[in-house]
């Protein structure tokens, strides 16, 4: 992707004494990796997307060389052939407040930040507009998600960063909103409805029916073009024990027995039934 990636963690924060040593190591890198045609196999970094785009991280290069110590790349590669081109980019001594740091580049330019301790490095994680993914590094994974509990990001990695399509994936702050893959992306397709009853009890006068529990939502899938339809691989690990994508005929009983007081599904039908077989007092249909 050449950096051109909304989840790209462009900052990198290291511990300050260890500091050197990881700059030096990440520089090497950066100046080792293989530039040139997206077409050949052992190509490591490619062209940016367009002309514009390139000038435009360019320019935040010469921002960067204003504001930083420039340790690895900088400029354009030789002999690559044609294409828009940058070399991958490394800075040091960047502070947290420069734009290097704050703003989003969309190219092959990183920025390595020095903290003294984890409350520092929670801290400059946490100050910046944009929270959509990150890692935390170590050889300790408990401390690790520790760690990871506490970044403002709607993803992030530990010791690897690798999207899982069974789990939600959005930002916060200024990195979106909503959530795509994982059941929570149904949020997106649906209206939901209140019902408000009579201030006292469920119904007018009364209360909740004795030996009622409180319900909960399931979805299923009807008839039609999605008959037969096997669930999302993932989501029965993830949903157990109260697995919510059941089939109709489940899904009926569930209804009868008052476990259930709303209805997802993607044929109207069926979901009209469903609330006909309910027992309780207010079914919610959102299909």
């Amino acid at each position: 992707n050449n950096g051109q990636i909304c989840a790209l963690s462009s900052r990198i924060l290291a511990p300050a004494s260890r500091y050197d040593e990881i700059v030096d190591a990440i520089a090497g890198l950066a100046k080792g990796l293989k530039v040139g045609s997206s077409l050949e196999k052992d190509t490591q970094i490619g062209p940016l997307a367009s002309s514009e785009h390139r000038a435009r991280v360019e320019s935040y290069i010469a921002v960067g060389k204003v504001e930083a110590r420039l340790v690895a790349g900088g400029g354009r590669p030789k002999n690559v052939g044609d294409g828009w081109f940058v070399e991958p980019t490394v800075f040091a001594d960047v502070s947290n407040s420069a734009r290097i740091a704050q703003e989003e580049i969309f190219g092959p330019v990183l920025s390595v930040i020095k903290y003294r301790d984890e409350e520092e490095a929670v801290k400059i994680a946490n100050d910046s507009d944009f929270g959509l993914g990150g890692t935390v590094w170590s050889s300790d994974s408990k401390r690790a998600q520790a760690i990871a509990r506490r970044v403002q990001t709607g993803t992030i990695g530990v010791n690897g960063y690798m999207i899982d399509l069974a789990s939600p994936f959005g930002g916060i702050k200024a990195s979106g909103l909503g959530r795509e893959l994982g059941p929570e992306s149904l949020a997106a397709y649906q209206q939901l409805k209140s019902i408000y009853l009579p201030a006292g009890g469920e119904r007018a006068g009364q209360g909740r029916p004795a030996g009622s529990q409180r319900c909960g939502p399931v979805v299923f899938r009807g008839g039609g073009a999605n008959a037969g339809q096997k669930k999302p691989a993932g989501l029965a690990a993830r949903r157990q024990p109260s697995n919510p994508w059941v089939n109709p005929g489940r899904a009926a009983r569930l209804a009868q027995s008052r476990q259930i007081c709303s209805v997802i599904s993607d044929t109207g039908d069926a979901a009209r039934r469903m609330q006909r077989r309910s027992r309780f007092g207010a079914v919610i249909m959102v299909f």
